[in-house]
């Protein structure tokens, strides 16, 4: 096969193929936060979400800001609450949780939310995982780009005599546990320096 040869069957082969592939593990478009995406600055993603109400500070501890919407919807589903958290002022995870009394209502609600999120972001990344121990059950899947991750779980936890049931999706950055951990060490290092 000569040079020319190799680079028609390249793109006209190889490079579908892959393009394919990458939707098919990556989904159809990005991530996203009923259309907004990770990294929009608060003030922007505040204006546009009124309802989140109450936001805790930790700018001056672990260089964080959280803020929490009860109620809400997503995927036009009612949620029990839903938490954000901004990293040096921009958008960085979002935490969305429903509750209920019993598991069969926890997977229903997870085969609604898995149903929903791979028809508008494509096939999961990886295949579904499963954590059984005395005090807690949990079935999960995520979604992963260059760019962010989103995680679907229903969980069974057993908390005394106590046991509550749940579904959540989290859309998080790529690099949010290394940016949270890197925050959290700005604030550090700034601390000591002031000292």
């Amino acid at each position: 096969m000569n040079q020319k040869t190799r680079k028609i069957f390249f793109l006209a082969i190889v490079l579908p193929a892959f393009m394919l592939a990458s939707q098919l593990s990556f989904g159809v478009e990005p991530l996203l936060y009923k259309g907004v995406s990770l990294g929009v600055q608060k003030s922007v993603f505040l204006k546009k979400f009124p309802e989140f109400i109450k936001c805790m500070d930790f700018t001056q501890t672990l260089g964080q800001i959280h803020c929490f919407a009860p109620r809400g919807t997503y995927a036009e589903m009612p949620v029990f609450d839903t938490e954000t958290t901004f990293l040096e002022g921009r958008l960085a995870k979002v935490d969305i949780t429903s509750r209920f009394d019993s598991k069969s209502e926890a997977i229903e609600r997870y085969d609604s939310w898995l149903s929903a999120i791979t028809n508008k972001f494509g096939l999961p990344s990886e295949k579904e995982h499963e954590y059984v121990m005395p005090d807690l059950e949990s079935r999960g899947i995520r979604w992963m780009t260059n760019s962010a991750q989103m995680s679907l779980s229903w969980t069974v936890f057993q908390r005394g005599a106590q046991t509550e049931f749940s579904t959540s999706v989290s859309i998080e950055t790529a690099r949010y546990d290394m940016d949270m951990l890197e925050a959290a060490q700005k604030v550090g290092r700034k601390k000591h320096k002031d000292m």
